[in-house]
């Protein structure tokens, strides 16, 4: 069956009627042309790399692949987005040109000649049967273009060089060819003359030395030369008969000065850049102009391979020249101070990239790589990003309040005229497709609905004067709700609270006392609870939100939610401690996200509430924003930055700083199709409507920025980790991964890794790990990286490594222990052998030893008997001895007082030695009574302060000698177990002796302290006195021993002998080191003495 096609004019009445509809519903809808930020002043696109600075980077490339050629003073370089690489093969340090064919033939040029690179092999082309190396600047190659058939042409100092094929022909002028004909580098060379005409001309400027080349999409070949000429190059494959060559110059209306550059335009015309001039040429349809350039540029000294003119694929055209850099957009030049940007301060290279990034090189920098016209970033003033259909169609508010939306090509903005509230200050979308406007209308609350043909104006006189832009929400029922924007002391007419939009009709929640209908009583399902601030009886419900159970919540001070029957106060676990809730969001999985100002984030799954703050989550206390992206994963900005959540771990930093906003100062908001938007307004904006907030600033700022965060993943390697481990199996590992195309070198890298395809770990930033007791046999690990962005390096780093098995599996171990086994029976026939001789021998030096050991006790009683007798011998004689020796020295004392007048001097000296040495014989008696007293007295173990000890007896011989000037330095606190009486008579003894010993010194010191040596108590007594002789310290302490004569010092020689036995018999030692005429120390131990 046939269907007939509506005629003509129906078509045209429907077209018709639907524009007459169009504009009666929207009559004041405008087109709006959108204002892009500045690539170039926005700092998180830029890139720097320090390869190439000091290389003097003259010209850049890039390849099929997206490889970067750069050609330098010091060489050929590559950078594929990770690794730098020098090609040194057949290209010469100095490379002036690079050209790449469509095929992806790549030509270098340079002062040594012309090479080619494809297939992954150089050749030489030009000259082609160099035997050197040429010397740098030998060949004044200056520029490659390609022409349509493929052909490559060359700009050079003896005129245009052109390769087709596998030949070369140079067009020159008669001179240069005659000259170049016998060399042997130009055998392979045919010679074309230029038309005399063409020479000519050529000859009044600089002759055949052209700088530039260039062709246009007409498949033109220009050329300039260094004497401001322009030559043109139709080919016969051009649509011409023949070919041809025709030139221009000042007396054809083109400026003057060396051709610095060549810029065939999108539109046809080329643009020529003049050395030394203020204008620039243009030639479009057969006919030159200069176009003057801007005041502020200076005279363009670019120099032969100077700045470049270029055309980005937005139209815009770049001027770098020394110095400075120009952009001409819209028709208005701009200059960029190096304040502003950090291109290079001379001869700057510029390019784009097929990313649409823009490339700078210079001679005295590094090189730079802006994200211009790439896809990740893109900035429009002027607006903040509300929402985006299912369909694409994305939506903003404008600075000046109009409501902007952006579908394919189209921009349109609609203003109150198209019945668009008068100061929104929030646009969203429902999932049935109408679009909300949210805000106030002569300072009454109001909102506006778009339903695809007109839009819908409702003022909410009663509600408050404006709806505040963070409470808007719509609720899985498809209920709309918004909260009051609040003022405590505002006019009372305002019932505050929230708005409910279902099915058409208004729901109006509020707090007790403040009921829109005021003679009716409260409705229970729409009470929301009181203030808890006398201060502030209004509450503030500026952040509405949705669980997966499907409770409504809201709130900012106190947090409320809403069963559908009756709103209830949120009552916090002990865990969660309460605080300002600052953001909301419901995520697509049902569960509710709180950012909060003091406690970071908690999430809500329907059951449990989970905290996000602190280490190893989001590093921050306030939470100013989130939002959810198409991905999945949860972004907050914080006052510490921003982070990123993947559903198990969090990652910092995955914003630039500059993109960070203050409190109340900007959002985040996500869109179907993928990306996240960073808008930046003012507070003073937000509350235009409030008549008692400051107007916004006409500069502040106002703007949007998208992020489109898929991206070239990190590459990952692993740095340590061995391939063959021992037992017990441990492993350690170490990696890392480099940023594609050099991102921020404080972006941030996380890592996650798995064993023998076991399921992946959580990324964390951990750059290794150790893995203990693996067991034995072969074994992977993959590690792989992820940036910022999320995006994880689909090649996994792999290590391979073999963990061998325990020892006593290893087959050189069973053979070892089967010849060990045989070694060890042979030994057991011999050794038990030699035990049964042992048997025997070990019984015959028993009886022996019993034997001998009952001989030995024998004795030892009858020495001990002998030793028991000879001390109480020695007692009683010294006992006995002492009387007569006094009564000797009583009766010499009583000759000398009643006849000393009738002796002479001799009888006198007689009878005082008598008395001296009956003296010193009863204190040789008395020493050996108290040694003798020293080993037989019991010893009675008590806390002795030896400190104390010390000072009693060192004041009792000060009271004796008063006379001395001694310095006394006593350790205090210095308690030991033992027997107090030996203690003291050995001390007595030291000191007596430190303080004899120093008797002729004018300023004596003698020291009494305790050391540590190996874990044991060490006591000493130090003296500065007269020391001895260490050749004789081994007869220190025999009894009567003396190292002095008595008429130096006086004594017996005991008192070191009973030091002795009293240290002996606290299980001690003593000992004595010393310096003849510096002084002496006497050290002593006094057994198991512990600190105390």
């Amino acid at each position: 069956m046939n269907v007939r096609p509506k005629s003509s004019p129906e078509i045209q009445w429907l077209i018709l009627s639907a524009l007459l509809l169009a504009a009666h519903w929207c009559p004041g809808a405008k087109p709006y042309k959108p204002v892009f930020g500045d690539a170039l002043l926005e700092p998180w696109r830029w890139r720097a790399f320090p390869e190439l600075s000091g290389l003097v980077v003259q010209c850049m490339a890039e390849d099929a692949d997206g490889k970067m050629w750069f050609g330098t003073a010091n060489g050929l370089w590559s950078y594929d987005g990770i690794d730098w690489v020098r090609q040194a093969n057949e290209v010469g340090n100095d490379v002036t040109a690079l050209c790449i064919r469509p095929d992806g033939h790549l030509f270098v040029g340079g002062g040594w000649g012309i090479s080619e690179h494809q297939g992954g092999r150089w050749t030489r082309l030009f000259p082609a049967h160099a035997s050197r190396m040429p010397d740098p600047g030998e060949y004044p190659i200056r520029g490659f273009a390609c022409g349509r058939d493929g052909s490559l042409w060359v700009a050079t100092g003896w005129g245009a060089l052109h390769r087709e094929g596998t030949g070369w022909t140079l067009y020159t002028d008669g001179k240069t060819a005659e000259r170049l004909r016998p060399d042997p580098d130009f055998r392979s060379v045919s010679f074309q003359l230029l038309p005399e005409p063409v020479v000519a001309r050529l000859q009044e400027g600089s002759g055949c030395r052209f700088t530039e080349v260039c062709a246009d999409d007409q498949g033109r070949i220009w050329f300039g030369t260094k004497g401001g000429q322009v030559l043109c190059h139709v080919s016969k494959t051009n649509g011409s008969v023949s070919e041809s060559w025709s030139i221009y110059d000042a007396a054809d209306g083109m400026g003057a000065g060396t051709i610095t550059s060549l810029l065939p335009r999108r539109d046809g015309s080329l643009w020529v850049a003049h050395a030394g001039s203020e204008n620039a040429s243009v030639f479009q349809g057969n006919v030159w102009k200069t176009v003057r350039l801007p005041l502020f540029l200076p005279v363009l000294d670019l120099g032969d391979a100077g700045g470049k003119f270029l055309e980005t694929r937005d139209g815009v055209v770049w001027l770098s020249a020394r110095f400075a850099l120009y952009s001409l957009r819209d028709g208005q030049w701009r200059k960029y101070d190096q304040t502003e940007v950090a291109y290079p301060s001379l001869r700057n290279v510029v390019m784009q990239s097929a990313d649409g990034a823009l490339w700078f090189g210079g001679p005295n920098s590094e090189v730079y790589r802006i994200g211009y016209q790439t896809p990740r970033w893109q900035t429009l003033e002027d607006l903040n990003f509300a929402w985006e259909s299912p369909e694409g169609a994305q939506w903003f508010l404008h600075r000046d309040g109009r409501v902007v939306v952006h579908e394919g090509e189209r921009w349109t903005s609609y203003g109150p005229e198209d019945g668009v509230i008068d100061t929104p200050v929030a646009v969203f979308g429902t999932r049935s497709g109408v679009v909300w406007a949210a805000g106030s209308q002569g300072r009454i609350a109001a909102t506006s609905r778009f339903d695809g043909q007109k839009w819908t104006r409702e003022l909410h006189e009663d509600f408050s004067f404006a709806i505040d832009w963070r409470a808007v929400f719509e609720s899985s029922d498809g209920s709309v709700w918004f909260g009051a924007f609040v003022d405590s002391d505002g006019p009372k007419k305002f019932r505050d609270g929230i708005l409910q939009f279902r099915k058409g009709a208004w729901v109006h929640h509020y707090q007790p006392g403040r009921s829109p209908q005021p003679d009716q009583p409260d409705d229970p399902a729409r009470l929301l609870p009181p203030a808890e601030n006398p201060d502030r009886p209004i509450e503030k419900y500026v952040c509405i939100g949705e669980s997966k159970d499907g409770k409504i919540w809201a709130g900012r001070m106190i947090l409320a939610c809403y069963d559908g029957a009756r709103w209830r106060k949120f009552i916090p676990p002990p865990h969660m401690p309460p605080g300002n809730v600052e953001t909301m969001l419901s995520t697509r999985e049902g569960d509710l996200w709180l950012g909060t100002r003091e406690s970071g984030a908690w999430r809500y799954d329907g059951k449990d509430w989970w905290h996000h703050q602190g280490k190893d989550s989001l590093m921050a206390n306030s939470v100013r924003a989130l939002a959810q992206t198409a991905d999945g994963s949860i972004w907050a900005v914080t006052d510490r930055g921003s982070s990123r959540f993947d559903g198990n771990s969090w990652m910092d930093d995955v914003l630039p700083d500059a993109l960070h906003f203050p409190h109340e100062g900007g959002g985040l908001k996500a869109s179907h199709s993928g990306q996240l938007w960073v808008n930046h307004y003012t507070l003073y904006w937000m509350r235009r409507a409030w008549e008692k907030s400051p107007p916004p600033a006409p500069d502040a700022v106002f703007r949007t920025v998208s992020h489109q965060f898929r991206g070239p993943a990190p590459r990952t390697s692993i740095k340590a980790g061995a391939s063959v481990i021992s037992q017990p199996g441990n492993l350690a590992v170490l990696w890392t991964a480099v940023m594609p195309w050099r991102a921020a070198k404080d972006a941030p890298l996380q890592y996650s890794f798995r064993l023998d395809d076991q399921p992946w770990s959580p990324f964390n930033s951990d750059r290794g790990h150790s893995f203990f007791t693996l067991p034995h046999g072969h074994h992977r690990l993959e590690v792989r990286a992820r940036d910022a962005d999320f995006n994880i390096d689909p090649t996994p780093a792999v290590l391979d490594f073999e963990v061998l098995p325990p020892v006593w599996r290893q087959a050189w171990f069973v053979a070892l222990m089967v010849l060990l086994g045989g070694l060890i029976a042979a030994q057991t026939v011999r050794v038990m052998r030699e035990q049964a001789r042992l048997h025997r021998a070990h019984g015959e030096l028993e009886a022996r030893v019993r034997q001998r050991t009952a001989e030995l006790e024998t004795a030892n009683r009858d020495l001990a008997g002998a030793n028991r007798e000879l001390e109480a011998f020695s007692y009683s004689v010294s006992h006995d001895l002492r009387t007569p020796l006094r009564s000797i020295d009583g009766f010499c004392c009583g000759l000398l007082e009643d006849y000393g007048d009738k002796l002479d001097d001799e009888g006198r000296g007689d009878l005082n030695r008598v008395r001296a040495a009956a003296q010193r014989m009863g204190q040789l008696i008395e020493d050996m009574l108290k040694l003798s007293r020293v080993t037989r007295t019991e010893v009675r173990i008590a806390s002795v302060d030896l400190s104390a000890l010390v000072r009693e007896i060192a004041g009792e011989l000060q009271a004796h000698d008063p006379g001395r000037n001694v310095a006394l330095v006593v350790a205090p606190n210095v308690v030991v177990a033992g027997d107090g009486n030996l203690l003291r008579i050995a001390l007595e003894n030291l000191l007596g002796n430190a303080w004899k010993f120093t008797s002729k010194r004018e300023q004596a010191r003698i020291e009494f302290g305790v050391t540590e040596q190996s874990g044991e108590r060490v006591f000493f007594v130090r003296d500065n006195g007269a020391g001895f002789d260490m050749e004789f310290v081994n007869k220190l302490f025999g009894a009567f021993q003396r190292l002095h004569k008595t008429s130096e010092f006086p004594g017996t020689g005991v008192g070191l002998a009973i030091v002795q036995r009293v240290v002996l018999r606290h299980g001690g030692r003593v000992w004595a080191e010393g310096v003849l005429d510096q002084g002496a120390t006497f050290s002593f131990t006094l057994g198991n003495q512990t600190r105390s």
